[in-house]
Order: C-alpha cells, then sequence, then structure tokens
C-alpha cells in the first residue's frame, strides 16, 4: 500500500500546482486571505456531491468526538492558518524565498512523527527524501525578480518567522490527519471534515472582524477572477487535499509530505506554458536531482 501512497502525494503535489496557477491568477484582483476564503465554499460544495456521489452519503456517519477534533485542528491549520502564515511570507520574501523555508515542512513533519507516532525511515527512504528536498530547494533558491528586492526589506525576520510557522503548520496538520485517517477512515470524508472546519474558521473569523458582507462583494466584483479561484479550489482543496490524505493513510509522513511538497517542480512547465517564464539551467538541474530522489524512494 506504500506505492500507492507515494503516487497519491505526487498526484496531490500535481493537484497543488494547478492550483497555485489558477489562484495566482485570481489573485491579481483579491487579496490573498480573499482568495482562500472564496476558494473553500466553493471546494465545500464540490466535495459535498463528490462525497455524495462516491458513498451516497452526503457527510460520513458516526465519525466520533476524537476523529471530528483531530481532522477540524487539521482543517483549521491547513487550509486557514498556516496558509495566512505562507501568504504574509511571500509578501515579505518574494515567492522564492518562502517557498524555499516552508520546504522544510517534510522534516519537521518526519521529525515530529518519529517523536510523536514513532514512525522510523530506513537509510534508503532518508537518501531520498535528501535528494528530493535538495532538489526543490535548488529550484525556488534560485533569484528572481522579487526576490532581492524582498531580501533588502526591513520585514526580513518577519518573513522568516511567518514562513517557519508556515512550515511547522502544515506539518502538524499533516500530522493530526494521519492520526485522524486512522482504522481506515475514508480519505474523501476525511477531507470533507477538514474543508468544514477550515471554511467555518476563516469565514467566522470575517465575522467577527465585520468584514463579511464587504468580501462577499468583492468576490461578485470579479467574476472572470471568481471563476479561476473555483477551478483554483477544485484542484487543490478537493482534489489535492483528498489526494494527500489517502498519501498519508499509506505511506510515512516523511516521505509522503516530501513527495507532496514537489510542487515548485511541476510549477517550472506550467509557468513556461502560462506565465511565459524562461526555463534555466538551475530548474532542469533541481528537476533531475527531485527525480532521483523520487526514484530512490519509489525504489
Amino acid at each position: 500500500m506504500e506505492f500507492t501512497g507515494y503516487i497519491a502525494a505526487v498526484l496531490a503535489a500535481l493537484a497543488f500546482s494547478v492550483t497555485s496557477t489558477f489562484l495566482t491568477l485570481a489573485g491579481r484582483h483579491f487579496r490573498p486571505s480573499l482568495v482562500m476564503q472564496g476558494a473553500l465554499p466553493v471546494g465545500l460544495i464540490c466535495i459535498f456531491a463528490l462525497h455524495w456521489l462516491a458513498t451516497g452519503q452526503s457527510f460520513p456517519p458516526d465519525v466520533g468526538g476524537q476523529r471530528w477534533l483531530l481532522l477540524s485542528l487539521s482543517g483549521i491549520l491547513g487550509f486557514w492558518l498556516s496558509s495566512i502564515a505562507i501568504v504574509n511570507a511571500m509578501m515579505r520574501l518574494g515567492p522564492r524565498l518562502a517557498l524555499l523555508i516552508t520546504a522544510t515542512s517534510p522534516i519537521l513533519s518526519t521529525i515530529m512523527a518519529w517523536i510523536f507516532l514513532e514512525e522510523v525511515l530506513n537509510l534508503q527512504a532518508v537518501t531520498g527524501i535528501t535528494f528530493t528536498l535538495a532538489g526543490i530547494a535548488w529550484v525556488v533558491s534560485e533569484k528572481g525578480e522579487y526576490q532581492g528586492a524582498a531580501i533588502q526589506s526591513a520585514g526580513l525576520r518577519q518573513g522568516v518567522l511567518f514562513a517557519l510557522a508556515g512550515a511547522l503548520g502544515q506539518s502538524a496538520s499533516f500530522l493530526l490527519s494521519k492520526e485522524g485517517l486512522s482504522g481506515d477512515f475514508d480519505p474523501l470524508s476525511a477531507s470533507l471534515l477538514r474543508i468544514v472546519a477550515g471554511t467555518v474558521a476563516i469565514w467566522l473569523f470575517a465575522l467577527l472582524r465585520g468584514r463579511a458582507g464587504h468580501d462577499l462583494g468583492m468576490l461578485r466584483a470579479y467574476p472572470t477572477a471568481f471563476r479561476q479561484l473555483s477551478l483554483g479550489a477544485i484542484a487543490g482543496p478537493v482534489a489535492g487535499a483528498s489526494l494527500m490524505l489517502l498519501a498519508l493513510q499509506n505511506a510515512p509522513v516523511g516521505i509522503a509530505t516530501t513527495l507532496g511538497n514537489l510542487t515548485p517542480i511541476f510549477l517550472i512547465p506550467i509557468g513556461y506554458i502560462v506565465f511565459k517564464e524562461r526555463i534555466t539551467n538551475r530548474a532542469i538541474i533541481g528537476t533531475l536531482m527531485a527525480v532521483v530522489g523520487m526514484a530512490v524512494l519509489f525504489l
């Protein structure tokens, strides 16, 4: 079953790269937090429908209080708090440096899984993770047009802290999901519970701030951007998150999160096609390193 988890994690990374593209396009009209406010309800509607088609039930029965708590906390951390932290890091550091720091999430996940779940990886798995993360780091550490300005800004320290907080939040979210999936719980049902919690949390926060009405008006004001946001929601919170839960259920946390972090690699051809970004030698070398790491993990 581990091989199933590996494949699911790679497909999740591909789905997240598609999500990133659509949400980047939508982000030209919406502020980052509003993007998630719009994406999560769309994702919730889609996954309700998908869950009903797949199981014949609109909501999973007999979830249990502990599972509800674990998956709800995972959804709040993953879809709301860590997302906001990562967006704030990108605003202060630029996307490449922020991604480089948040790429430490698999390392944190591996350590946390070792401490709390007693998951121990063999030398082959550690070697594969090292090569894969090195390839990702090599790609995202390439200097871009935003990075130099970001490094000179006064918010550098804040940006690093936000990026680390985002990585830690992701790792904790993955660990909570792993525990919430115990007993062969359906990953699609788990994904539904996570999105419910994330959606309620992000809109409750907007209500408490008195911004809910204004935010709804903004989402209605840009129909093209909202369609882009909706496509991103289907690819990410629905497809990507469900695949990632399937990966966590069938593979060790460290390996699943490493393969799930291949998004920057998949963004290279997408960036070339959609945004006309040049593919550099550094990007090619980093991709090859990541592929070698994947090969070691799959052997």
